[in-house]
């Protein structure tokens, strides 16, 4: 029983090591395009973005309240503390979903056809004047990828029929909470698997 118990804590030791390195978001990748990703870690939490063209009025329920953006945080327009979480949105966009092909060539994301750089909007609160405060990330060939903030008006439509050729060089980031486990859940779940285990096997002995 002893040794049983040993192997069983091996794997599940070895499961859990494996579990947390090999977390990484899923590219959801049309034609060579970048649409989107799912499992995007920001701050602990999974999220799925999708990369889309339009106005912020269609595509974040009319962006006219707050509480329309994922990432609000109650903060005020300049406070930079309560932009946090949407910096960290930004900033996982970078380092898990522009890679590889897609951090070379800004073209290849859906909504962007300008070559060299691209931004993608994430807006964060309503404010004067139908404007809304937004956290922008650039992904360039040409410039240091960086995260940046600034404001847009939530009639601002990204898609390609509004701008002239080659300067089509802004899609919207929009969010949600993914479905998937978060991988501090999943290692929670096997833990407490495992200590069911040893229970189990003290109680036999017994």
């Amino acid at each position: 029983m002893k040794k049983r118990l040993l192997q069983s804590l091996t794997i599940g030791l070895g499961m859990l090591f494996v579990a947390n390195i090999s977390h990484a978001a899923s590219l959801d990748i049309r034609d060579g395009q970048l649409y989107g990703a799912s499992g995007v870690d920001v701050d602990g939490v999974l999220y799925d973005v999708l990369f889309i063209d339009g106005t912020a009025i269609d595509l974040y329920n009319g962006a006219d309240e707050n509480t329309d953006f994922t990432f609000y945080t109650g903060a005020s327009f300049g406070d930079p503390n309560g932009t946090n979480l949407a910096v960290k949105a930004g900033n996982a966009l970078l380092d898990q979903v522009f890679i590889n092909e897609f951090d070379d060539s800004s073209e290849l994301t859906n909504g962007i056809r300008s070559t060299g750089s691209g931004y993608v909007y994430i807006p964060v609160w309503v404010n004067a004047q139908g404007g809304m405060g937004v956290i922008w990330a650039l992904n360039s060939s040409i410039y240091e990828d960086v995260v940046g903030a600034g404001s847009a008006l939530s009639t601002y439509d990204s898609s390609p029929l509004e701008h002239a050729p080659g300067d089509d060089h802004v899609v919207w980031a929009v969010w949600q909470e993914s479905s998937a486990v978060p991988i501090p859940g999943a290692c929670l779940l096997l833990s407490s698997g495992l200590i069911a285990l040893i229970g189990l096997g003290r109680k036999k002995r017994v």
